[in-house]
C-alpha cells in the first residue's frame, strides 16, 4: 500500500491511474487493505512479470510498491 503518491516529474496519481496494470494494482491494494501484498502477487494479478511490474509501478508512481 502506498502512503502517498509523490509528484515527481512524470510520475504521480494521474500517470499511475492512466496505466491499466498499475491502476488495477492500486485498486486491489486499496480495496483489500488487510491483504499481505507482495510484488509477486500483484504482478501475477495484473499479468506482468515481477520485475516488469515493479519497474513500471516505480516509474509511474515514483516509489516502489511496498507494504505500509
Amino acid at each position: 500500500m502506498l502512503r502517498y503518491l509523490p509528484t515527481h516529474e512524470g510520475c504521480g496519481l494521474v500517470e499511475a491511474l492512466s496505466d491499466p496494470p498499475v491502476h488495477h494494482a492500486l485498486n486491489l491494494m486499496h480495496a483489500r487493505v488487510s491483504e499481505p501484498w507482495t510484488v509477486a502477487k500483484l504482478a501475477a494479478l495484473v499479468r506482468l512479470s515481477r520485475s516488469g511490474f515493479a519497474q513500471r509501478f516505480t516509474q509511474l508512481v515514483g516509489d516502489p510498491p511496498r507494504p505500509l
